[in-house]
């Protein structure tokens, strides 16, 4: 088994509007592909993801 750690920056300013996004459509865009995303970092303008 094999994980990815992927990491986004936002545009300055746009932070909780671009997490919001990640967490809302895209996660479980991906989690209907079949991957598992496993764990969420979320910094000040950094958002990671772990999935596998």
């Amino acid at each position: 088994m094999s994980y990815e750690i992927r990491r986004y920056q936002a545009r300055p300013g746009r932070s909780e509007e671009w997490v919001r996004y990640m967490e809302d459509v895209v996660a479980p865009f991906q989690a209907l592909l079949g991957m598992d995303v496993t764990a969420f970092f979320v910094d000040v303008q950094l958002w990671q993801r772990m999935a596998r």
